[in-house]
Parts: structure tokens; C-alpha cells; sequence
């Protein structure tokens, strides 16, 4: 270093010991509206504050000494290090009553000292002391003091630097007596609901909302204090209300500055008494005290409210309610409310819908007084349809009232609607009222339960070719209205393919004999030589027969576990044949002709070698007819073509076929098996054909309509071997099916979006096409039958209207509870023909 520059080293050493000044200092004691106006008993709070008046600094540690007068300040409640996140804070045990040692350091592991930017003030610690209440020296202190003996004591620090700066002492304060608060306007205290208003009855409710005004030197929180609310009924004893003091109370500990909010979320200055006593004088009072401790200053200078309750209150609901379904029988469960003047419940019930959500009635609270309305089982109080009363409990102690009520008149399979009410005393006292009832809770159920299954199904074959004898214990249950069975003789899926709606259909069976006793059926129609598998559901009673035709019907039946069986019917030749009336004359099968041979005369050869005449009879084609209902099938009449020259019929014609030959040839008397395909996909066997010398007829019913648009009919015999296979076999009966009437889906309904999101996509559309416009119902059933919603629509409005129509749904009950996820069902329904037009299978998932 030069000696030119050796002058500016004093420079430069003043000047990095004076950038970095600042000033230390406390804040005012925060008590009350004025400043340094401390009531004795109160619990002020003083800040130590840093404020950097030149460059940017940063702390890396912070040592305080501050001394106080014990016979002032008789406890240190708190002392809070505003900065956890840069220092750690080190209190020290006082040498003696008066005086605080501390410091606040950084971690030595992982420092992060606290950045003080130029002109910024940063708090550094709070204290919260308590003001000795007995305390009557001078009322002019200081309440904290820098100990004086060395600043060391009193240091900030940026590593070994000291950027303290000026150390600026603490204002005086105004120690004042205890006294009450001071209010301008508790006086006001009133009702805020006359008895007639909308808390009539049995609850009074307080406000002194007025009182914002309320001033004490004690509390720091916009003069808010802790009010007390007290009750007092005729001649009795004040006694004070619970209210929802702080934990722990400011009167226990006034390091807790919260005010006092009644007992109402949320609000201040305001309270709520219920359950009074109706027809007796009660008397209300309220009073404020401050935080000084260990004795608050209560206001004792406070208006009285009297008021003489008139109870239209009703109870509170019941919960928890349940319900638990039998055989035409709904058990409701619930737990009844704890108020003290309950007195019993009232059960309506609905078979088509809701019960509407209107009130019971109540007390009349004004002259003439007067109970509330009285009912009895049996009445329909909204209007008839709208509900009818099935229990009214009489009025009980609230222990005694009934929790349970059991509905032995509920429908299987439909949907019973009910809402549960409650009610309160009805006393003598003219201004005693009662009988208010609440509002109601509602719940549903579905009365039914899923019968047993039967057992020992078997299938045997019968004494008959073609038959199948079915045998079964009934199911244990006496509510078994009867069996459903279906068939299949397909040996790839066996009894997979076979299901409630699935398969073909043997028959329903109503149940004749008691519960567990055998019974049997006989069926015949069926091919021999195949396997057939039968699955057999019984299935329950309810308030209509079971119509597997009518989805809403046999949603209302429930079924039992499947039962199976199966049968081989062994194969039996065919015994029909062909014969001339002439007895020598049998039918040949010959290529490419059929000649007859008779006995007489012989095929001879003459000796002078002429040959005898040999006769040659060929076998003439049969002559088959078809009926389709009444109308006669003939190909090469335009009797009942229309519609591009196409056979017109009805969708469930019975169908009757004639075989017949004529003379010299005739049927014999053997049986013949025919067997008639539809479409080239369902078999039906024409067993126990009638059979005449010269002619053979068969009769069938379809066991499903024929849908609109074209069908063919093949008629043959069984056994594809027979001797006349070629000669007795019908073949393209081709027919048509003309659209109904009455309207129809006339194509595959669908749904979009599917899965769907009821948060995500808001609406589900479902879409289909109408031959005609209709009143059209659409039910959304879970995946246990239970309709969740039902849609409506009108004839020729969208949903009902000729043609495309698209609808949507929110993803809600009928009720606007959102529906959980899962897969539903979705039928389209002709309300005036009470039949499903079609369906969809809708995932909901979120």
C-alpha cells in the first residue's frame, strides 16, 4: 500500500462501522383503543422490532436483556420468536424476578440468517406479559427496560458485526384501576323473533348487536368482549346458559384473546334458548365482563327481556332410518329424536311415487290458541292418492315411542313409498300447544324376497318318442308362486346360453302342490336322439302373474338360484312309409324315377319272344298346403301378396301344414316325425302328427311374434335318412311380416356417452326412432331391478314424437341424489300399451 492511500483507511474503517447502524426498539403495549392505557389485571403485549436504516444486513444472531419491575408486572406469559424459520430461540433462566436474558441464534449445521433489506422494519420477538391486579404504585411506567450496564447485552449481530445501531427506550404507559367495561347500548337487548315470528314457540332469540360499540382498556380485538348469558323461569334462580367459550378461557388464561360468539356458528353477539317451558314467564339477561385476571369486571347494568313462549316448534326428525323387506311385508327401523316434548310419529305411505314433501300442520300460535291437527290411520291429509296414514303411534313418554313399524300390506315386486313425521305434546294449558309435526323423512323399499330353489330336478325320458319328463321338489318357501323353465340342445354352451330371458322357453309352471312336495311335468315335441339341458328358477309371488312378455312385470318377480338337469332321448327309427292301396304295391326308391310293381300280371317272355307289357307306375309329388293363422300359403296365387309380391302375415299366426297323395297310394298308420326351421335358425319339432289313409297334418304355435320384415320356413322330417326325404320335403316358404299399428322402435336404441361421467360429461343422451308418435315412459333400473328414475315424455313431442328422437339425463334419482357408479338398465316403454319398445345397458362410472 502507498503512502497516498494510507489517509483513507480511517475513512474506510468509519465507514463500514456506520453503514450498517440501525435501531432497536419496542413497540407500543397493545391493551385497548388508546395508546399505553393498561387496566391492572390486563395481559398486554409489547414487540421488540428491528429497523435498518442503512444497507442490507443480514442476522446471524440477536442478544437481549431487558429488565421490569416485579411489583408491575407479575408474570411473563408468553415470549414468541417471530422468525422460527432463521432462528432458534435460547431463553435463559432470570437471575432474579425482573429481568429476561435471551438470544436468538442460527443453526449451526444449516444457517439461514434473516435478510434485513435498507428501510425495513422486521419484528424480532412478542411478549405478552400479565399486569399484577393489586398492583397501586405510580401510574406513569415504563414497562421494559435495555439493562444499561454495557450494550453488549442488547445486540444484533451479522456474524462478529455489530449493526445494532441506537437502542431507543420503551414509551411510557398509563397504569389504570380495574373496572368494568363500558357499554353504549347492551341496554337494547331484545328478541330478535317476536313468539309469532319465525322462531315462534318454545326458543327465544338474543341480539345486542347494538353493543358493537362496547368499549374495555383490557382487550385488544376492536373492544369485543366475553358476554354472559343468564336464564331465569317465574320465581326461580339466575342461572347461566352454556356458551362456546375459548379453550382454555381468556378469564383462566389471557394469553387467549378470542371473543365470545354465543352459541351460534359463526356469529357474534348473538344467542339462541330453546326448549322452554310453554305458558311460564322466563326471564333473560346478559352481561359482559373483560380478560383481567384472576378476577374479570362482570357489567352488571343490563335490561331484562321476559317473554311467555307459545311452543309451534316441532321435534326433530328421526334418523337412521332403515327398512328390511319380507314377503309382502316392509320392516321400517329408525332412531327417534332426543327433544324433550316428543311425542310420537306418523307413518304415510305412496304406491306411485313420492310422498309429497307438505307439512302436517302445527300449532296455532295466536288467538284462538289452538292444537295442531289429529290424525287417525287410514286418512289421505294431502288429497287421495297422495298418501294414506298406516300408523299413528299414540302420545308417549319420548323412551316409550316407538322405533319400529311393520307394513304387512305392501305389494311384491312394487315399490313402496313412506314418510315418517314427527310430533310434540299436546297439553291442557290453552297456551301449552302442540302436535307440530316436522317435516318428514322419506324412504322406500321393495317388498319381496328371493325364494329357495327347488330341488331333485330331473329330466327323464318319457314312454313316448319325443317326450321329457320333468320332475322337482317344490321350494321349501310358501310364498313360490311357481317355476320358470327354459331349454337348449345346444351341446357347445350346454346350460351357459340358458338364463331368466334366455333360451327356449318349456313352460311356466304354477305351483299346485305345498312347499318341498313333488310335482312333474310332461313335455313333448322333442327330437330323438339329441341331448337337451334344462335350468329351472322358481320364482315368487306377486300382485301379477309372471309375463315374460312385460319387462316392468317381471322386473317385480324375484328368482331363485338356477337348478339343472339334463336328458338324452334315444334315437328311434322312423316308421312311416308309403303304400298303394293295391297290397302288393310298395313304394321304391329308385333314381331317377319311382315305378310300382304290381303282383299280377308278371313280367314274362312269350316263346315266340314277345315280351308281356310291364307296368310302370311313377310316384306323384305330395300335395303340401300351409296355413299362416286362417290365409292358405300358394305360391302362384295373388291372394294376400302386396309389398313387392310378398306373402303377408300376422307376427303369431298358428301354422298348420297338410301333406296329402292320392289314390292308389297311401300313409300308412306309423307315426312321423316333421321338424319346421325359421330362418335357417330356430328348430321347432312337430311331434304327433294326425294321420289319415291319404294325408298327414301338423299344427304349431311360435313360441316368439315374428318381427317385422322377411321369414322362411323349412318343413322336413326328422331323420334326414327317411325313405321320402326328397318327396316329403317343403322348402323357401318365404312370408312377410307388415309393420303394427301402434308404434314401434324401428331400430337398435342406443346411448351416448357410454361409460358415462356425471361430473364430466353433465348429461347422457339416449336416442331411437319411432314408427309413430307415442307416450313413451323411460325407467332406469340398478342391477337389482330397483328403479332409480323414470323420464316422460308426450306423444309428439321430443321423446315421444314420429321418428329420431334423443333425450337426456342428468345422472340423478328421482329423488336428485347423484346414483352410484355401476351398470343400469334402461327401458324405452309404450305407456298407453304398457310394453317395452327396447333397451339399453348404460355404464356409469366416475
Amino acid at each position: 500500500m502507498t503512502r497516498k492511500s494510507l489517509w483513507l483507511l480511517p475513512v474506510l474503517l468509519f465507514f463500514l462501522a456506520t453503514s450498517c447502524l440501525a435501531d432497536l426498539y419496542f413497540s407500543y403495549p397493545i391493551v385497548g383503543r388508546q395508546k399505553n392505557k393498561i387496566e391492572v389485571g390486563s395481559s398486554p403485549e409489547i414487540a421488540i422490532l428491528y429497523n435498518n436504516t442503512t444497507t442490507d444486513v443480514k442476522i446471524t444472531q440477536v442478544l437481549l436483556t431487558l429488565v421490569y419491575d416485579p411489583n408491575l408486572i407479575d408474570g411473563i406469559i408468553v415470549i414468541k420468536n417471530e422468525n422460527p424459520n432463521n432462528f432458534r430461540l435460547n431463553q435463559y433462566e432470570t437471575i432474579a424476578p425482573g429481568k429476561i436474558i435471551l438470544s436468538l441464534d442460527v443453526d449451526t449445521v444449516k444457517p439461514k440468517p434473516l435478510k434485513v433489506e435498507q428501510n425495513q422494519a422486521i419484528k424480532l420477538i412478542t411478549i405478552i406479559c400479565h399486569i399484577n391486579q393489586a398492583y397501586t404504585g405510580d401510574n406513569r411506567q415504563v414497562l421494559f427496560s435495555w439493562l444499561t450496564n454495557g450494550n453488549d447485552h442488547n445486540s444484533v449481530l451479522q456474524k462478529e458485526l455489530d449493526v445494532t445501531g441506537n437502542r431507543l427506550a420503551m414509551p411510557w404507559s398509563d397504569i389504570k384501576p380495574s373496572k368494568p367495561p363500558e357499554f353504549s347500548g347492551l341496554n337494547q337487548v331484545v328478541s330478535r323473533h317476536p313468539i309469532w315470528g319465525a322462531n315462534a314457540g318454545n326458543t327465544i332469540m338474543l341480539d345486542w348487536g347494538s353493543a358493537a360499540g362496547a368499549y374495555d382498556n383490557t382487550k385488544s380485538y376492536n373492544g369485543k368482549l366475553t358476554y354472559r348469558v343468564y336464564l331465569k323461569v317465574e320465581d326461580g334462580q339466575w342461572e347461566e346458559q352454556p356458551s362456546e367459550q375459548p379453550v382454555p378461557d381468556p378469564r383462566q388464561n389471557p394469553a387467549d384473546r378470542s371473543p365470545f360468539l354465543g352459541n351460534i356458528p359463526l356469529t357474534e353477539n348473538s344467542y339462541v334458548i330453546e326448549n322452554l317451558e310453554d305458558g311460564k314467564t322466563h326471564y333473560v339477561k346478559v352481561t359482559a365482563s373483560d380478560d383481567t385476571s384472576p378476577l374479570a369486571n362482570e357489567q352488571q347494568n343490563t335490561a331484562i327481556l321476559s317473554v311467555v313462549p307459545v311452543d309451534t316448534k316441532p321435534p326433530g326428525l328421526v334418523h337412521n332410518v332403515t327398512s328390511q323387506v319380507g314377503d309382502h311385508s316392509v320392516l321400517l327401523k329408525w332412531e327417534n329424536p332426543k327433544d324433550n316434548d316428543f311425542a310420537g310419529v306418523v307413518i304415510l305411505k305412496r304406491n306411485l311415487g313420492l310422498v309429497p314433501e307438505n307439512s302436517l300442520g302445527g300449532a296455532q300460535p295466536a288467538s284462538p290458541y289452538k292444537d295442531g291437527p289429529e290424525y287417525s290411520e287410514g286418512e289421505t291429509p294431502f288429497g287421495a292418492g297422495q298418501g294414506t296414514i298406516i300408523f299413528v303411534s299414540p302420545p308417549d313418554s319420548p323412551e316409550y315411542v316407538p322405533t319400529e313399524f311393520q307394513d304387512v300390506s305392501a305389494n311384491n315386486g312394487v315399490i313402496s313409498y313412506y314418510r315418517i313425521y314427527t310430533y310434540d305434546y299436546a297439553a291442557d294449558s290453552p297456551r301449552d300447544m302442540g302436535r307440530n309435526y316436522s317435516q318428514g323423512v322419506p324412504t322406500r323399499a321393495k317388498a319381496g324376497i328371493v325364494p329357495r330353489a327347488i330341488t331333485n330336478f330331473k329330466a327323464e325320458a318319457g314312454s313316448n318318442p319325443g317326450e321329457v319328463l320333468l320332475s322337482w321338489n317344490n321350494s321349501v318357501d310358501d310364498f313360490v308362486a311357481g317355476v320358470l323353465v327354459r331349454f337348449s340342445d345346444d351341446d357347445r354352451q350346454k346350460f351357459a346360453g340358458l338364463d331368466i330371458n334366455s333360451g327356449v322357453l318349456a313352460g311356466v309352471f304354477q305351483t299346485t302342490l305345498g312347499p318341498g312336495e313333488k310335482e312333474s311335468k310332461l313335455l313333448t315335441g322333442f327330437a330323438t336322439g339329441h341331448n337337451y339341458y334344462f335350468k329351472a328358477l322358481a320364482y315368487n309371488q306377486t300382485a301379477n302373474e309372471l309375463d315374460l312378455d312385460n319387462d316392468l312385470e317381471l322386473f317385480q318377480h324375484l328368482f331363485s338360484l338356477p337348478v339343472t338337469a339334463q336328458v338324452k332321448l334315444p334315437y328311434v327309427e322312423p316308421t312311416t312309409t308309403l303304400q298303394p292301396t293295391v297290397p302288393t304295391t310298395t313304394l321304391q326308391l329308385n333314381e331317377p324315377t319311382t315305378t310300382l310293381q304290381p303282383t299280377v300280371p308278371t313280367t314274362t317272355l312269350q316263346q315266340n319272344g314277345t315280351q308281356a307289357p310291364v307296368l310302370k307306375t311313377e310316384i306323384p309329388s305330395p300335395e303340401v298346403k300351409i296355413w299362416f293363422g286362417s290365409d292358405l300359403f300358394q305360391a302362384n296365387s295373388s291372394q294376400k301378396f302386396n309389398l313387392n309380391n310378398r306373402f303377408i302375415v300376422k307376427p303369431n299366426p298358428t301354422i298348420k301344414v297338410r301333406i296329402s297323395v292320392n289314390q292308389p297310394f297311401a300313409f300308412s298308420e306309423h307315426q312321423i316325425t316333421y321338424k319346421m326351421i325359421v330362418d335357417n335358425a330356430t328348430v321347432y319339432s312337430l311331434p304327433n302328427p294326425k294321420i289319415s289313409q291319404n294325408e298327414i297334418s301338423f299344427e304349431k304355435m311360435l313360441l316368439e311374434p315374428l318381427t317385422p320384415g322377411d321369414h322362411t320356413f323349412h318343413f322336413l322330417p326328422e331323420d334326414p335318412g327317411l325313405f321320402a326325404a326328397n318327396l316329403l320335403t317343403v322348402k323357401d316358404v318365404k312370408v312377410y311380416v307388415a309393420a303394427n299399428e301402434v308404434s314401434r322402435v324401428v331400430d337398435i336404441p342406443i346411448s351416448f356417452p357410454s361409460p358415462f361421467n356425471p361430473e364430466k360429461d353433465g348429461e347422457v343422451s339416449f336416442q331411437y326412432t319411432l314408427s309413430k308418435a307415442a307416450n313413451i315412459d323411460i325407467y332406469i333400473f340398478d342391477a337389482t331391478a330397483r328403479i332409480v328414475a323414470r323420464l316422460t315424455f308426450q306423444a309428439g313431442a321430443n321423446g315421444g314424437q314420429s321418428g329420431q328422437n334423443t333425450v337426456k339425463w342428468d345422472g340423478k334419482s328421482d329423488q336428485g341424489a347423484k346414483i352410484s357408479n355401476g351398470i343400469y338398465f334402461i327401458n324405452i316403454v309404450s305407456r298407453d300399451e304398457n310394453r317395452a319398445f327396447g333397451k339399453i345397458r348404460q355404464v356409469i362410472s366416475r
